[in-house]
């Protein structure tokens, strides 16, 4: 893909689908009736199509390629939409909301500390294809962290509620 191609997929990914999805997850979240049981399925779908570019062709179309890029993007975007309200599920007092959230915040983001020089160090140490492996593999185990997460605050919320 050229440069060009690449900047304008990034712009309809980071601006347009963020745009879009996030009050689509909030959506779905609030039909289901829990923002963590949806989080478990949006993590758990997300890791399943990461896990499709550890098996599919190096050959495979651009356009193949870009729109799986695209549904995973739209489907991790999805999050943002949900993943405060979990707080409200899992009874934290209002008064202590501001405070809840500011954690969340620290903990959602501290990936942004290491995650680009952890890929940078993939791709140096492993280029080409392979590099691209470790990154797709570090994602899925950071999805799978994030799916055990909302395991552990949906038996919070559980025993919150058998009180």
């Amino acid at each position: 893909m050229s440069v060009s191609m690449g900047v304008a997929v990034n712009i309809v990914r980071q601006y347009l689908i963020a745009f879009i999805a996030a009050p689509i997850g909030g959506m779905i979240a609030d039909k289901m009736g829990s923002s963590i049981n949806y989080l478990k399925i949006a993590l758990t779908l997300g890791t399943i199509l990461t896990g499709i570019y550890l098996v599919i062709p190096t050959t495979m179309g651009i356009v193949v390629v870009v729109g799986l890029m695209l549904v995973l993007a739209a489907v991790m975007m999805t999050i943002r939409g949900t993943y405060y309200a979990t707080t409200d599920e899992i009874q934290i007092p209002i008064v202590m909301s501001g405070a809840a959230a500011g954690i969340l915040s620290i903990v959602g983001n501290t990936p942004d500390l290491f995650i680009f020089t952890l890929y940078g160090y993939f791709m140096d140490a492993y280029p080409g294809i392979q590099g691209y492996r470790y990154i797709f593999i570090a994602m899925m185990v950071f999805a799978v962290l994030g799916v055990g997460c909302c395991f552990l605050l949906a038996h919070m919320k559980k025993k919150i509620k058998s009180n």
